[in-house]
């Protein structure tokens, strides 16, 4: 994997502010990276010139570039960049001028990043209990301490402690199809066990099959005390690969995370700026990029030139180090951009009533319904999806609040997880004071509307939206 993909899938979920904070230190440290103010005022003046215009017509979207694909990261091709600059993408005539911020106390935990794409998993009732209790056994760095066998005598135990002989034990075959499931999460990398294994993964995720991915495989899983302590010869002689090939597999191995589950959970202050607009435009919700706080770039051509035409040394060989690595960010942050529009596209068009109606209209998604009609991996969206947010006509709102479990209906359809809770807030919210509804009343009501709903998912519900049981919500009047 280059430097450049590298940099570009890091890019891919850092937010709006982090990009920002990404793009400032480029611009400190990299002398051939400038702000094309030019640019930035020639397209506030066409923003205004649009302002002041009568048409309601919606201008046909652009043409998108060839996004990241996790399938076929060996075939892309960096030296195409653009012609040096990054333009702001203006929103529409009705978007509100000014960036709403909101505080949040804490990040996102580690486990609570698992968790919730375990809720998308789909999988059985006997499976998400094995997965649940594999994310919470996962440590600070992402490691999972213990192996398939413990993990099944340990839930074992637990079936006797809760009174569950009479269910079938957990075996060690279905713990370790269930490991590889949760394996496959993001961040890469996540509940090996071991380094080589945790090296591996990330190797298989983020790599299309390939020479340089299966030479890199190998060294971790067979050569990296070896790697570690620089013996190359020995590594080339038991491998039988070239100077060249082994440069190659080292780089690659270098660009992984041996602790993927650093940096999650740190307790700090965020402020939250949305990184699109949602608007509306006749009946139809649509989506523009907000330009409000990217930092326009482009080369500086005067440098570029005396970088092509200097003499080769030293200084002439950093100055082309940094002309190549601004072209890698300026078309970095342009492939980010457009894959971020694209997915908040295809999730305002599957979730088009909720912005009419809130909560209690939102369409059951998953993560896999985006990637699958987007053409990218699952991964990959669920990066675009991390740390990013909406502007809506609600406020602002996470893009992961769009994605949520299912809940089979009468009629063998399904309805959101979240809009079964948005349910339940309103029934509560009518019920008479002196008869509130019992978690099997509300059972009823809600199979009423076709929602087919056990009553301990009625109460998990509940104690998830901080609704008291029914005896406590009693008054007298």
């Amino acid at each position: 994997m280059t430097p450049a993909l590298q940099q570009a899938i890091r890019l891919l979920q850092l937010s709006s502010l982090e990009i920002r904070q990404e793009v400032q230190e480029a611009l400190e440290s990299n002398l051939m990276l400038e702000e094309d103010r030019d640019d930035y005022a020639s397209s506030e003046d066409s923003s205004n010139a649009t302002d002041d215009s009568d048409s309601a017509e919606t201008p046909e979207p652009e043409s998108l570039p060839q996004d990241i694909n996790e399938e076929s990261l060996g075939d892309y091709r960096w030296e195409d960049v653009y012609d040096g600059r990054s333009k702001p993408k203006s929103g529409a005539d009705d978007l509100p001028p000014l960036v709403e911020r909101i505080g949040d106390s804490s990040s996102e935990s580690l486990q609570a990043h698992l968790h919730w794409q375990l809720d998308l998993a789909r999988l059985s009732p006997r499976d998400q209990e094995i997965a649940e209790f594999i994310i919470d056994s996962i440590d600070d760095d992402g490691y999972l301490q213990l192996e398939p066998e413990a993990l099944s005598e340990t839930l074992n135990e637990q079936l006797i402690l809760e009174g569950r002989q009479d269910e079938p034990q957990f075996d060690t075959d279905e713990t370790v199809y269930v490991l590889h499931r949760v394996q496959q999460f993001d961040p890469p990398g996540i509940a090996a066990r071991t380094p080589q294994e945790c090296l591996s993964l990330q190797l298989a995720q983020l790599v299309s099959p390939s020479e340089e991915r299966e030479l890199a495989d190998t060294i971790v899983n067979n050569h990296l005390e070896t790697l570690a302590k620089g013996d190359r010869a020995t590594i080339q002689r038991q491998t039988r690969c070239s100077a060249e090939e082994l440069d190659q597999a080292i780089t690659l191995i270098r660009g992984l995370n041996a602790h993927p589950g650093a940096g999650w959970g740190n307790q700090r202050t965020e402020y939250i700026t949305p990184d699109v607009f949602v608007y509306k435009h006749g009946d139809r919700w649509l989506v523009r990029l907000n330009g409000e706080h990217e930092i326009p770039l482009r080369i500086n051509q005067q440098y570029a030139e005396m970088a092509k035409s200097m003499a080769d040394d030293g200084q002439s060989e950093m100055m082309r180090n940094h002309l190549q690595e601004a072209r890698w960010l300026i078309k970095s942050l342009q492939s980010r951009n457009d894959t971020l529009v694209r997915v908040a596209n295809a999730i305002v068009e599957r979730q088009q009533a909720w912005f009419d109606q809130g909560d209690i209209a939102l369409t059951p998604m998953v993560l896999k319904d985006i990637a699958d009609e987007l053409g990218l991996h699952e991964s990959t969206i669920s990066r675009v999806t991390s740390s990013k947010h909406m502007h809506t006509a609600s406020g602002i709102v996470s893009f992961k609040h769009f994605f949520s479990s299912h809940v089979g209906t009468q009629d063998g359809g399904e309805a959101s997880s979240i809009a079964i809770q948005a349910m339940i807030k309103e029934l509560v919210s009518e019920e008479p004071a002196t008869k509130p509804l019992s978690d099997t009343k509300l059972a009823n009501a809600l199979a009423e509307r076709n929602i087919k709903i056990a009553r301990r998912t009625i109460a998990k519900y509940r104690e998830a939206l901080g609704i008291p049981p029914s005896h406590e919500r009693k008054r007298l009047d």
